[in-house]
Order: structure tokens, then sequence, then C-alpha cells
């Protein structure tokens, strides 16, 4: 069976813009940075989702998916801007 890249091609990929579609995708893309360990790219979308208005922010707090961002003191002020208990 050949593969699908021989002798083709592959598609373009749609072009991505820096906002996404939905709010909450904005939290899920800081789920997945976090659980990269990628923190400036989990502190980034929390950030987005706050400009977004994504009421599930009020749970980071205790969210053990943010462990590792949890000590920032950008993820502090970001609790303390959405009212999340800590």
């Amino acid at each position: 069976m050949p593969s699908p890249r021989s002798g083709s091609n592959p598609a373009p990929l749609p072009s991505c813009s820096n906002e996404p579609r939905h709010p909450h995708a904005a939290l899920d893309l800081a789920v997945v940075f976090a659980g990269l360990g990628d923190k400036e790219n989990a502190l980034h979308w929390l950030e987005k989702a706050q400009e977004m208005h994504v009421s599930d922010l009020i749970g980071i707090g205790q969210d053990s998916r943010f462990a590792e961002v949890r000590r920032d003191r950008r993820f502090q002020e970001l609790l303390r801007r959405v009212g999340a208990p800590k």
C-alpha cells in the first residue's frame, strides 16, 4: 500500500489567527501548553481567555493542570483579576 505522501504534495494547512473562534479554546490551549511544560504559552493563553471573558477561569486556581504555573506572579495576578479562589 503506498504511503499517503508518495507522489503527491500535502495539502496546505489552513491559516491560523492569534484569536481562537470560540472563546473557550483559549483556555483549552492554556491547558495543552501547561501540560507540555510551556509556561509562557500557557500564561499567554490564560490571558487571552481572560480578555475573552471565559467564565471557567474561576476554577484555575485549584486546577491541578496549572500546578507548574501556579507560583508565577502573572498567574497569581490573573487569579486576583478573575476573582478565582487560590
